[in-house]
């Protein structure tokens, strides 16, 4: 499987095809399970977000989630809108970013990750009473997540 991958890619590669800014990458998790074009969930949003916007990613999200869910088709788990929410922060789009990750962790609300990220974003975007509201939630649903413990205790003055 691994040497496939590696292959297709690698004549995808070759093929004189015209410019194209979203060319498909073939990874593990890719197939095509009745979609016309492999990519990942995050790919998908990716794209939409660039093409029209948060709006839009939110409602293609929705779309995807209601017809793919169970066919296997794409990562509905929340590493996948995790990644969106990440590029747009690091991108400096904390709003929208913040939009993802509450989607995240509306889909997924015993996620200790998902709440944690949720609130980095609201960290990061100066918005403190709410960072320390999802830490909370992120420590109270996973006391063992030491990072979001210790940024709780940053926020609140008591760290390092």
């Amino acid at each position: 499987m691994l040497k496939m991958v590696r292959d297709v890619n690698k004549n995808l590669g070759k093929m004189k095809l015209p410019p194209d800014k979203h060319r498909v990458q073939v990874q593990c998790i890719t197939c095509h399970r009745g979609r016309p074009r492999p990519m990942t969930l995050a790919e998908e949003l990716s794209s939409v977000y660039e093409s029209a916007g948060i709006d839009s990613t939110v409602s293609r999200y929705s779309l995807l989630r209601d017809r793919f869910y169970s066919s296997g088709s794409y990562d509905f788990s929340e590493r996948s809108l995790n990644e969106v929410g990440a590029s747009l922060k690091a991108k400096g789009k904390l709003d929208d970013a913040i939009r993802i990750f509450q989607l995240n962790v509306q889909q997924n609300p015993n996620s200790s990750f998902a709440y944690s990220s949720l609130a980095d974003a609201y960290a990061a975007a100066g918005r403190t009473d709410l960072a320390i509201q999802n830490y909370e939630k992120a420590v109270q649903l996973e006391p063992r997540n030491r990072e979001a413990d210790q940024k709780l205790k940053e926020l609140r003055g008591q760290g390092k």
